[in-house]
């Protein structure tokens, strides 16, 4: 880890979004074939959203970053967040209860396939999420990053990824 990273994680409240991603990966692969690839991947967030035991509104209350590993490509970014139930839209979940999620972003910086930007979550932020739970608390994400991602701006990526694979059609 580098000197300014472990400065950065000293330093940044906890009110900062959980990193600022400003490096996009370049695209290695020719233009239909990454916009079917992005479409796939929003397939299958679609269907695990659709699978997922517990779909929520959550107000942030904290989010905890852990040293990430930047051995590689991609490179991890552990984190924490605790969340209140705001609303439930399905599910066991109750509203004021306080949830708290473990995972890890795989954060790709070098070149390779392009991929969905991780969202990014703020104190206070009041956010639609996706989860399976296996009882009052212990949840985990349903669909990854596309976890956080509202109905209507997933549905608007996944139009938007539809009209990217026609406008390219396959050569």
């Amino acid at each position: 880890m580098t000197k300014l990273t472990r400065h950065l994680l000293r330093t940044l409240p906890a009110a900062l979004p959980l990193l600022m991603i400003s490096h996009v990966a370049q695209a290695v692969m020719p233009p239909y074939y990454e916009a079917r690839a992005a479409l796939g991947r929003l397939e299958a967030a679609d269907e695990q959203r659709r699978h997922a035991s517990d779909a929520v509104v959550l107000r942030v209350k904290q989010v905890r970053l852990a040293e990430p590993d930047e051995r590689g490509c991609p490179s991890y970014l552990p984190w924490t967040l605790d969340a209140e139930v705001v609303k439930v839209l399905r599910g066991r979940l109750k509203p004021g209860m306080v949830i708290q999620l473990q995972h890890t972003w795989e954060r790709y910086m070098c070149p390779g396939p392009v991929r969905e930007p991780l969202p990014i979550l703020t104190v206070g932020q009041e956010t639609e999420a996706f989860l399976h739970c296996t009882d009052a608390a212990v949840c985990t994400l349903a669909a990854g990053p596309m976890s956080f991602v509202g109905t209507e701006a997933f549905t608007k990526e996944w139009d938007r990824r539809k009209d990217d694979v026609q406008h390219f059609n396959r050569p």
